[in-house]
């Protein structure tokens, strides 16, 4: 609010009253997904108040470089792209059960992996990141997937474009995947399912009662990607 009175335009929105505002609109319920809340700002303007499914794309110059590092184009086998990092820790999934996922996945459905994460060491006390449970993650799977280390939104867009289906906990990541139409299986911990799910896209969210990640079993996990893929096993 502080930012919008500052920056001087003719007209400001936002929600409840408040002399920072030009005009002031009723708070959505707890209920309303965020991106149907961020339209309910905009409807004083004219726009409509039906939220579109979300758009990303990626360049083609980063999306060049994905296809060659995804050895994409080679033999013919469904691609799955399993992020593996988020900031909160009762939204972490357990490395040990990313294997398992993964080894269910490759082994009996015969789909390829490709591990995506946030990069740089866990030991970064400033913005930690996943490269040595990546590390660890890729050694571990019986069949070796592939791994991309994405420093940028346009690699990390770029390689999930590719994907066929997208694996992740709540993040950054599952909404960049819901934006380029993905189906995607999260794993969630205590994020609110009403507010934050993906937008319009074919998804499952596996979430616990006890409101932890890790208290999901990559046994629910296969269940569930069988069902978003459409696989009999």
């Amino acid at each position: 609010a502080r930012f919008a009175f500052i920056s001087g335009a003719k007209k400001t929105i936002g929600y409840g009253p408040s002399r920072l505002f030009s005009l002031g609109i009723a708070p959505p319920a707890s209920s309303t997904h965020e991106v149907e809340a961020m339209m309910k700002l905009v409807e004083p303007l004219g726009a409509g108040a039906t939220a579109p499914g979300l758009v990303v794309a990626p360049s083609e110059s980063e999306l060049k470089k994905a296809r060659t590092a995804l050895k994409f184009g080679g033999p013919a086998r469904k691609l799955v792209a399993m992020h593996i990092s988020s900031r909160k820790p009762a939204n972490r999934w357990a490395m040990e059960k990313f294997r398992e996922l993964g080894d269910m996945i490759q082994t009996r459905l015969g789909m390829r992996l490709v591990i995506l994460w946030a990069p740089g060491s866990s030991s970064n006390a400033l913005h930690p990141g996943d490269d040595e449970n990546a590390g660890k993650l890729s050694t571990f799977l019986k069949e070796r997937p592939i791994t991309y280390r994405t420093e940028t939104l346009g690699e990390l867009i770029a390689a999930l474009s590719l994907a066929n289906f997208v694996i992740c906990p709540d993040g950054g990541a599952m909404h960049l995947a819901a934006g380029l139409g993905k189906p995607i299986l999260s794993i969630w911990g205590q994020t609110d399912i009403k507010r934050w799910s993906p937008w319009k896209t074919p998804h499952i969210i596996l979430q616990n009662a006890s409101r932890e990640a890790n208290a999901v079993t990559a046994t629910e996990a296969f269940v569930a990607f069988c069902k978003l893929s459409g696989e009999n096993v």
